[in-house]
């Protein structure tokens, strides 16, 4: 047995656990952030008060549910993390601090489709607002809808050592005819599709096995190391995340008001402490739990049914082609524009590189001529020189043949080379006059 044990809390977001070790050996199992000693901060450091302060955390706990759930008696089950209303999610987003990185923690087996795409909606546009970057921390389970949050996201991921992500096609019950059902099978392969395209195309995974996991009644399951190896996750922390509990209390007091949580997490045999633990067999839901009807006998014919189930099939294969189709016109509008900019930013550098090479050229031609004007200059400067020294003398202008041979000393024979132009014009002017 130890000798003592530390009430450590993190500095960063307060989380707080009793240590064996020295708290200033650990690092924090959420955040991971340092932790110190919670009666003993340390000098010029305050004990940790998070009221009324701006949290750079917020947290994704149990099933994902919509907004309705927000209200009075569902505050106690919300602190407890047995579910998350997408309002209440974003009321914690708009808490956030917005000149620092956002810290989402996503512990969820998963619950209402388009309460996560709100919630997604919302994370990408607190991105968009302040510029800074999302960071993501997952739990002992993410699953269905919650792992959808994580992809769609697309930010840094750390996942826990016991970390487990599921991925499956949606699911709904509805309450209608064939033709109601073909609609919500056209709607489910939509859903299934993009979120089959993302894990494609983004992460490069196989088609063949990512069909396999949306296939009917199947479901694709990937540990903290296979997340880093596919890409979703960046690094794995060594710690341990708690595990999902939820008390069969609590779930059957939500289920007398009409959120049916149960059916939703298909949940093992209840624990020795009386908690239930999610298992592998949950299906997304489409919809709101109190959306569900109860099942009923329409009275149809076997081959009627088989009809229908054909129908519903068929219609859902085509929602699968119209989403891939959608996802891939989306990717392809995106590379698209990516081409076109970069067009834009090489034509701009090819306008920029005939500008600096007409500049050099003009350099170039510049400093040929000051070279051209500094020998001038030069050659000026010596004359000047020898000008001033007797180094150079003007001789009279010779114009005349006379001029020429008294510039000899009367040296005809000297004139007529050194002045052979003159001796010409000469000869000429001597013949005319003799006419």
């Amino acid at each position: 047995m130890p000798d003592e044990t530390f009430n450590c809390e993190c500095i960063e977001c307060g989380y707080k656990m009793e240590s064996e070790e020295h708290c200033k050996d650990l690092k924090c199992p959420e955040c991971g952030g340092q932790m110190r000693r919670e009666e003993r901060p340390g000098p010029g450091q305050d004990k940790i008060n998070t009221e009324g302060k701006s949290m750079s955390r917020i947290e994704i706990r149990g099933v994902i549910v919509p907004s309705e759930y927000d209200t009075g008696w569902t505050q106690e089950y919300i602190e407890k993390g047995i579910i998350t209303p997408e309002s209440y999610f974003r009321r914690a987003l708009a808490e956030a601090a917005v000149d620092k990185p956002l810290d989402v923690y996503i512990n969820s087996p998963g619950g209402s489709v388009f309460a996560a795409y709100e919630m997604v909606n919302a994370l990408r546009e607190w991105r968009m607002t302040s510029k800074q970057p999302i960071n993501i921390s997952l739990g002992a389970m993410v699953a269905s809808a919650a792992s959808m949050i994580t992809i769609f996201i697309g930010s840094a991921v750390r996942a826990h050592r016991n970390s487990k992500m599921m991925f499956h096609g949606a699911s709904s019950f509805i309450d209608g005819g064939q033709g109601a059902m073909k609609d919500e099978a056209e709607l489910l392969g939509k859903i299934n599709a993009e979120i089959q395209q993302t894990l494609i195309s983004k992460y490069n995974m196989s088609s063949d096995v990512i069909g396999e996991w949306f296939a009917e009644g199947r479901m694709g399951w990937l540990t903290a190391d296979e997340m880093v190896k596919a890409g979703i996750a960046s690094e794995v922390i060594t710690e341990d995340s708690e595990e999902i509990k939820f008390d069969s209390a609590s779930i059957d007091a939500i289920g007398a008001k009409g959120l049916d949580i149960a059916a939703l997490l298909e949940t093992k045999e209840e624990d020795s402490d009386g908690t239930r633990t999610p298992g592998k067999d949950g299906e997304e839901d489409t919809k709101s739990e109190t959306d569900k009807p109860d099942k009923e006998d329409t009275g149809s014919s076997d081959a009627e049914g088989n009809e229908s189930t054909d129908e519903v099939k068929a219609a859902h294969d085509l929602g699968i082609t119209e989403g891939q189709t959608a996802a891939q016109t989306e990717y392809a509008d995106q590379l698209a524009a990516i081409a076109e900019k970069m067009s834009e930013l090489q034509a701009k550098h090819d306008t920029l590189d005939a500008l600096q090479r007409k500049t050099q050229g003009e350099r170039d031609s510049a400093r040929a001529q000051i070279e051209k004007q500094g020998t001038s200059i030069a050659d000026l400067t010596e004359k000047l020189e020898r000008l001033l020294t007797g180094g150079l003398k003007f001789s009279p202008s010779i114009a005349t043949w006379a001029d020429a041979l008294n510039a000899c000393d009367g040296d005809y024979d000297k004139a007529r080379q050194q002045y052979p132009d003159i001796y010409k014009a000469g000869r000429e002017e001597a013949r005319a006059n003799r006419k």
